[in-house]
């Protein structure tokens, strides 16, 4: 008596690693996505109508999840940019910091200013 063996189906084989693909491809977009509706830092800046010749502002920076890696206060002033302050280093979720403005030192004029943070 001869058995016959019915052959083995490469369906469902195919099945599942087209199944397993789609779900590495769609999970990986679904993150990046995500990661990319986190909202970022947020700066609180109560700065006064006028600077005067040394000025000290109250500066808060606030990440929204995680820790904030690095601070740079910039004034931009007819297409010059002057570096005002920097912070390095693993400062936590909120940060507040005094920012001193000198004006002499930055090399600003009287006239409108920008500050970057």
């Amino acid at each position: 008596m001869i058995a016959v063996v019915p052959s083995r189906s490469r369906t469902k084989s195919w099945v599942v690693v087209v199944l397993l693909l789609v779900l590495a491809v769609v999970g990986s977009v679904s993150y990046l996505g995500w990661r990319q509706s986190v909202p970022g830092v947020r700066a609180v800046v109560r700065a006064p109508r006028a600077i005067g010749h040394k000025s000290t502002i109250p500066l808060i920076v606030e990440a929204t999840r995680g820790r904030v890696a690095r601070v740079e206060a910039r004034v931009l002033q007819r297409g010059k940019s002057s570096v005002a302050l920097t912070q390095d280093g693993g400062l936590g979720p909120r940060v507040e910091l005094p920012l001193s403005i000198d004006s002499a030192a930055l090399g600003l004029r009287e006239g409108a200013a920008t500050l970057e943070i």
